[in-house]
């Protein structure tokens, strides 16, 4: 692989959402690529969190400049960063780390820090042409649930609420684009709401409502009303969450907010009779950072019922994260990159989390940017969940800007009409017919682009026609024709007719083009029907309609190797093992369930590897949302199906998730297929042979064991093998 060296580091202060300086740091390479990212910065932070570097300069900007922090990036840093590989992240990071030399990052800035850090990424994967969530490592289709901000409270906004965040989370929602769609439409039968009752409108930092509301249930109630407007059901569509902040009315030993004081006991017991009230099952910093009796004693009561997110009490911080796990306090960690200072530690964050069974999900801070990067690692770590704030800002709505299927109609242009049109002058010969042909109308045309990886460009822009060509005119001109419209689509979209559901095209190479509707032909003018026995005819024709037709544009995942087999055999552990990719997914109703995707390094080549959900029995009827897993296992090359040794039936094992295969779609069974007994570290020998034996007996083939200990690299070259020799034109976007 070509070494993707930094040429050059430029840092510049720019402004926030909030109007204060933050920094935006530019890295370029050797190859011309460039990466550009800019740094949010928080407003309610934790003791505990990597410092933002301020220039403290009364004189500029209230104190609040970041030249100092710029002075850092284009200085120390770029002077020992220039001339290093890009895309080897972790070694970028370490050197940061150690530049700084602080436990905090307060001598360079964590704010400098991971501006870098995240320029480098997006640079690398730029270099390497692929989407940043792609490049850093997981699956392109395990889309988050968004916790969607829709009333501000505490010093996020200028009211009587006391608690920071009031959100609404899509559970229901059965794709991101829907989700974001019915939480708009709650959003703005909110305001409707608010305005009836009298409230401002105004939006706090966030982006949400800020409404001069005195209490908590009257906000959780009239974010259920304007649910209930909007014509979904708390039930069925939505459910409640909570930042509490409580750190921020913590004083003197008990919580102070809406005319109370209540003891850590108190308070949990609030909180519990809270949940037990109105539909919640997210509350974030319910207790005070410092208060870990609160934190157990609130875990205890309520961690088996509902998530507990500590955001001040972890700070994307390993080490907090390793003391709550092992004193239980909470159950899910806010991730926030500027909280910890370089992407590297932040994905060890994420995965000390999940290792440990804690959800991860992934925030933003109140005074943000345009920059997107957080919505990248949402998807590539397949966390789950994000945190963006509202529907409302762009800084806030440009963090949603993945869509995943979209319905379109379409219209070609009408091709314009022919001219019936004489030339008639005194003394001039050749007289007669010279009526021009009508101009054709557009085309609408798609073509798969790889540097594409949403289909946002189309969330508003449902109605797609392309203009009609223009009618002919006399002296035998012909009519402009209609502009063709071309619309770029991600490498790997389907585009399907929507009424016969049958696929048109499935654009799964760069570069592809197809036409999906033709704009009409122009007409005839009467130029064209003269003869020798009617030598001023007066017949033209009208142009042809254009085509029109409602179509479908689905992404789906797009990999040379499919894990198969039932739940729990062991699929997100090999894939873990082999790739940067981590699979573990939560156990609460609203954790988004995907495929995942991951990069196995072979030797001097990579394979693109899809960890496919569990399949269980009538899984090809729709049981355990069947349809959805087995679809992805139509785009992969090969098949890797693991079973568990310990079962007791290993036949039946096998046929369990063979005849889902067949029964779903009888060509799924003709793919190469590696079987492989798994966990054979958890059965004597001599039991393991003979369980092997039989099922390569009944197969009549070999079947392949592994181990935990195990070394992956002979699988691996086996699948490598396989997928070369495969001629089964698949683009894969991680190859180069």
């Amino acid at each position: 692989m070509m070494k993707k060296t930094i040429s050059s580091v430029f840092a510049r202060e720019i402004l926030d959402s909030r109007g204060y300086p933050t920094i935006e740091v530019e890295i370029e390479l050797c190859d011309g690529a460039t990466g550009r990212a800019a740094v949010p910065s928080g407003a309610s932070t934790g003791k505990l969190e990597a410092l933002e570097l301020r220039d403290q300069d009364e004189k500029r900007y209230c104190g609040k400049g970041v030249l100092k922090a710029v002075q850092s990036v284009s200085g120390v840093i770029a002077n020992k960063i220039i001339g290093m590989d890009a895309a080897n992240q972790s070694a970028i990071d370490k050197v940061l780390i150690e530049l700084d030399g602080t436990k905090n990052k307060s001598k360079l800035g964590a704010n400098a820090t991971l501006g870098v850090s995240l320029a480098v990424a997006k640079a690398a994967a730029n270099s390497f042409k692929m989407p940043l969530y792609k490049y850093l490592g997981v699956g392109e289709e395990q889309m988050p649930v968004p916790l969607i901000n829709v009333i501000n409270g505490g010093v996020h906004a200028d009211n009587k609420l006391d608690f920071q965040e009031f959100m609404i989370l899509p559970v229901g929602a059965e794709t991101f684009s829907e989700a974001i769609r019915i939480s708009a439409e709650v959003f703005h039968n909110l305001r409707s709401i608010l305005k009836k009752k009298g409230y401002s409108t105004n939006v706090g930092d966030e982006g949400g409502f800020a409404p001069n509301i005195g209490s908590t249930e009257e906000a959780l109630n009239l974010i259920i009303q304007a649910v209930e407007s909007a014509g979904y059901s708390m039930k069925n569509h939505f459910a409640l969450g909570l930042d509490v902040a409580a750190s921020t009315f913590y004083e003197d030993g008990v919580y102070k907010f809406e005319n109370r004081e209540l003891t850590s006991e108190e308070l949990v017991q609030y909180y519990f009779d809270l949940v037990g009230k109105y539909p919640i099952i997210s509350i974030e910093d319910a207790m005070n950072e410092d208060d870990y009796e609160g934190w157990k004693l609130l875990t205890a009561k309520l961690g088996s019922k509902i998530q507990l997110v500590g955001d001040d009490l972890f700070v994307t911080n390993c080490e907090l994260i390793s003391k709550g796990i092992k004193e239980k306090m909470a159950n899910s960690v806010l991730i926030k990159p500027n909280q910890i200072g370089t992407l590297t530690e932040t994905f060890a964050a994420i995965e000390m989390a999940k290792s440990n069974g804690y959800r991860a999900i992934i925030s933003h801070r109140s005074g943000e940017t345009e920059d997107t990067t957080i919505s990248h690692i949402a998807v590539a770590s397949n966390c789950g969940q994000i945190k963006t704030g509202s529907l409302s800002r762009s800084d806030r709505l440009a963090n949603m800007d993945f869509i995943d299927e979209v319905k379109l109609y379409l219209k070609a242009g009408d091709g314009g009409d022919g001219c019936a049109s004489f030339r008639r002058e005194k003394f001039v010969e050749f007289g007669g017919p010279n009526g021009g042909n009508g101009g054709r109308g557009g085309d609408i045309i798609f073509i798969s682009d790889a540097n594409l990886n949403t289909l946002l460009n189309f969330r508003c822009r449902r109605h797609i026609k392309a203009s009609s060509g223009k009618s002919g005119t006399s002296r035998d001109r012909s009519g402009t024709a209609g502009k063709d419209i071309i619309l770029k689509v991600p490498v790997g979209t389907q585009i399907i007719d929507e009424e016969s559901e049958e696929i048109i095209v499935d654009l799964d190479k760069p570069d592809m083009e197809f036409q999906v509707v033709q704009g009409g032909k122009g007409g005839l003018g009467n130029t064209n029907f003269k003869s020798s026995t009617n030598r001023a005819p007066r017949h033209f024709t009208h142009g042809q309609p254009g085509e029109e037709r409602n179509i479908v544009l689905k992404l789906k995942v797009l990999s040379d190797v499919g894990i198969i087999g039932m739940p729990n055999v062991g699929k997100s552990k090999f894939l873990t093992r082999c790739s940067n990719s981590d699979t573990k997914v939560g156990d609460y109703e609203f954790t988004t369930i995907r495929p995942h995707l991951g990069v196995a390094k072979v030797d001097y080549s990579e394979i693109v590897i899809a960890d496919i959900p569990g399949i269980i029995a009538d899984a090809h009827l729709g049981v355990g949302l069947g349809h959805k897993f087995l679809k992805h296992i139509e785009r992969c090359k090969i098949l890797l199906h693991l079973i568990d040794v310990t079962h007791d039936e290993i036949i039946s094992a096998y046929n369990c998730t063979h005849n889902e295969l067949k029964l779903y779609n009888s060509d799924l069974v003709e793919k190469e297929e590696i079987v492989v007994l798994n966990k054979c570290d958890l059965l004597e020998e001599t039991e393991i042979l003979e369980k092997k034996n039989h099922l390569a007996n009944y197969l009549d083939r070999e079947v392949l064991c592994l181990s935990i200990d195990d070394d992956l690299q002979p699988i691996l070259r086996l699948l490598n093998e396989k997928v070369k020799i495969k001629e089964i034109n698949v683009y894969d976007p991680f190859k180069m």
